[in-house]
């Protein structure tokens, strides 16, 4: 069966590509699959980011011997750095980008309070002081740098000049305008004549 040719004000006005019955069912479907995609995948970049949190607690004691390792440090620095970047890419949703650290907050906190024997995940030595310190300081240049580079794109896409689509075709038996003006014919002089503008006959 022949497509069918869907003409829309933009494809008159020649503003606009001409568009398919079979493009805009197509458009339609990946409307629809992306949003589902970006949900999952923001889920997935929670889900990672708690997760990450919660191994960076228990990594704060790490030792070499009787050399402390600062494993955790690097982690939550790094990862709150990338993560809030991340997850506004994966979901094209810029208040997102604060999901991720407050899910860090949410799960570092309660390692700060001690327990019924008086155990804590954090101590209150220079390890983990320098861990809730590195997370902040990733946090907070993570949201920085993702909001430099938004607005950075945003400023771009500003200043890019529209692009004009394909002028639509004329219906069949009309001329240009150019085509029903005669050509000029000199006279006896030698000096150009305009020609006259042929009738609709």
């Amino acid at each position: 069966m022949p497509a069918t040719i869907v003409f829309d004000a933009t494809a008159r006005s020649g503003r606009g590509p001409l568009r398919t019955a079979a493009s805009e069912r197509s458009v339609a479907s990946c409307t629809v699959a992306p949003k589902r995609e970006r949900i999952e995948a923001g889920v997935v970049i929670g889900a990672c980011s708690a997760a990450l949190a919660l191994l960076e607690v228990f990594l704060i004691p790490l030792r070499e011997g009787t050399t402390a390792v600062p494993v955790a440090v690097v982690l939550a620095l790094v990862a709150n750095f990338v993560a809030p970047g991340l997850m506004r890419w994966a979901t094209q949703v810029p208040a997102l980008a604060f999901a991720p650290p407050v899910l860090w907050f949410l799960i570092v906190g309660p390692g700060t309070i001690s327990g019924p024997g008086g155990d804590v995940l954090i101590p209150g030595n220079w390890q983990g002081w320098g861990f809730l310190l590195a997370g902040v300081v990733g946090i907070l240049g993570g949201l920085v740098y993702d909001a430099a580079r938004s607005a950075a794109a945003a400023g771009r896409r500003t200043d890019a000049a529209p692009v004009r689509g394909p002028v639509a075709p004329q219906p069949a038996g009309s001329r240009p305008v150019e085509a029903m003006r005669r050509p000029d014919k000199l006279t006896r002089n030698g000096k150009r004549r305009a020609g006259r503008p042929r009738s609709g006959r």
